[in-house]
């Protein structure tokens, strides 16, 4: 009957359970939580901008505490659905002998959960931002994002007018075959040069023919 009367009490804050448990050493501490805090960045790098590196971990911060929040609702939810299974069982012994053991272990689960991550809540009051001020931040996010993607869609269209590869090599197909005309144009006019220069004239002059007496 302590037993029964332990599990309907109302949720409330309790220790950590005792080392000896095996599964309440799997649970996480507040130490080991991460996003609490930042590596600076380097003094040596110029060009980094500190109100990026800032609103970067305002709204890490903001995350990780939406997170922890979510796991004490699902902590409440397991709380109120396993007092609810105690009173509908409390009067069936034979469930209650087999289980009893287990409730009062998920039971202890739940308490050292919501402890764990009330206290990494406390610890952390002073770091908690407005809702006006992280949806201010959210929305200056939003804005840049729209810039970037304009220059996306600019960059976009100015690719669109670039030439297809077909197109491209039908232009390299021209100038290669207006390229061998002249070559061959070249070599016409370089072998008339020749001929008329061994023929005693010039490209354009008359031929002097010389009879004998």
């Amino acid at each position: 009957m302590a037993s029964k009367r332990r599990l309907s009490a109302p949720v409330a804050p309790a220790p950590p359970p005792p080392s000896n448990d095996a599964r309440n050493d799997a649970l996480p501490s507040p130490g080991s939580i991460p996003g609490d805090s930042a590596c600076p960045p380097s003094s040596s790098n110029g060009t980094f901008n500190s109100k990026l590196f800032d609103r970067a971990e305002k709204l890490a911060r903001m995350t990780m505490e939406l997170k922890v929040h979510k796991v004490l609702a699902q902590a409440n939810d397991l709380a109120r659905g396993l007092e609810d299974l105690t009173r509908k069982t409390e009067r069936n012994e034979t469930f209650r002998q087999q289980n009893e053991e287990r409730m009062e272990r998920v039971w202890r689960d739940i308490l050292s959960v919501k402890a764990n991550f009330q206290q990494h809540l406390d610890s952390t009051a002073g770091d908690r931002l407005d809702a006006r001020e992280y949806q201010k931040e959210v929305m200056e996010v939003k804005s840049s994002m729209g810039e970037v993607r304009k220059l996306v869609d600019e960059l976009v269209g100015k690719v669109d007018q670039l030439p297809t590869l077909a197109e491209a090599n039908a232009v390299l197909a021209g100038v290669s075959a207006q390229r061998e005309a002249c070559e061959a144009a070249a070599a016409v006019c370089q072998e008339r040069r020749e001929f008329e220069v061994r023929a005693g004239g010039t490209c354009g002059g008359r031929v002097v023919v010389v009879q004998a007496d």
